[in-house]
């Protein structure tokens, strides 16, 4: 028997359906469902911190490894078929002796090139073609070209950008792993309050369980599914199994898919509990004679109104002796007050003698 069922069958009184839904409701343990994205609803705010900073970890460590994998070999590649001698001096690239160097893979082109045409065809999805006064970085869907700022000096050789590249390498993983992680979560925080006022509507007309500050936890929660799929998305293009047209669409999907959550997560969640109207409390309470009478629990002392605990005792009845003299009345104690609405009685007057008459004639005598 299930824990709801048990206490029912002990107590006597059927529990409401809201409390059922709030008991069958799953913890939150995981953001990847729907169902599971509602659950943060009822879940604290150090929950949901925890489980943010775990998902923006999972997200740098995606981005670090898409890196390392798929796009710094081209560039090592790169870097080890530039000629000894080269520099980049007022505006201009300087290649003395020097053809062009080509590094690719798959879906990524590293071009050096002084005297290719501008209008080359592209042969990979991503290209990076450094001309004799600009780079331009050419994509499917179009071109964006950067001229060499004129007063940069630096040094574009193999023997000067191999020890740079191996110096800097790491450090370049690590910022851009910590930028990943500050900006997902800042990401995040404003996202959720965005997106927070769905799932309340929604639930406010569905007759759903969700306070404000639960619709953000939730929408906070899906945001994290969105930002797995796009990590799965990064690995998928990282070994090779997608090509860039399909990334793009993992990254475009992943903005929608928290939108799906929240609507099909609003439908899974409790009922709004009913208000119960106040009696009046001017009428005393009164149970009618066919109510059922609940059931006690198991165990529990059953107990008796107090005229079937002892027998009532016997009616006596006295009667007067006429020989017995009649009582006297008994003066009643209570204090009488007197009537303010009635008139007040007459006084009398009362003569006071005259301290300088003389004395009566009887008191002459």
């Amino acid at each position: 028997m299930s824990p709801s069922g048990g206490n029912e069958a002990q107590t006597g009184v059927p529990r409401s359906p809201s409390a059922r839904s709030a008991s069958r409701f799953p913890r939150p343990w995981q953001p990847l469902t729907p169902r599971g994205a509602a659950a943060f609803a009822r879940a604290s705010l150090n929950v949901v911190c925890c489980f943010q900073a775990g998902v923006a970890l999972l997200s740098a460590c995606s981005v670090i490894w898409f890196l390392h994998q798929a796009v710094l070999p081209v560039i090592r590649q790169g870097i080890s078929q530039l000629p000894e001698e080269g520099s980049l001096r007022m505006g201009e690239l300087q290649l003395p002796g020097g053809g062009p160097v080509i590094a690719e893979n798959g879906w990524m082109a590293l071009r050096v090139d002084l005297d290719a045409p501008v209008d080359q065809a592209l042969l990979r999805d991503l290209e990076i073609r450094f001309g004799p006064n600009a780079v331009r970085v050419c994509t499917g869907v179009g071109s964006l070209t950067l001229i060499y700022p004129p007063d940069w000096l630096a040094p574009f050789n193999r023997l000067e950008l191999t020890t740079w590249w191996e110096a800097w390498q790491p450090i370049i993983l690590a910022i851009v792993g910590f930028a990943t992680v500050c900006s997902l979560l800042f990401v995040w925080w404003i996202l959720a309050a965005l997106y927070a006022p769905l799932p309340r509507m929604l639930a406010f007309f569905g007759d759903r369980d969700l306070p404000l500050d639960g619709a953000w936890r939730m929408s906070a929660a899906s945001l994290l599914a969105g930002s797995v799929f796009l990590s799965a998305g990064f690995f998928a293009f990282g070994f090779g199994w997608i090509g860039l047209p399909q990334f793009l669409l993992f990254f475009g999907i992943h903005w929608v898919l928290p939108i799906v959550y929240l609507v099909i997560g609003t439908t899974v969640l409790p009922p709004r509990p009913m208000k119960i109207a106040g009696s009046n409390p001017f009428i005393p309470l009164s149970l009618p004679e066919s109510a059922p009478a609940v059931a006690a629990p198991s165990g529990a002392l059953a107990l008796e109104p107090p005229s079937a605990l002892a027998p009532a005792p016997p009616s006596v009845l006295v009667a007067a002796s006429p020989d017995a003299p009649a009582a006297e009345p008994v003066a009643s104690r209570r204090k009488r007050v007197a009537n303010p609405f009635a008139k007040p009685a007459a006084q009398r007057s009362v003569v006071a003698a005259n301290p300088f008459t003389g004395s009566s004639s009887s008191d002459s005598r």
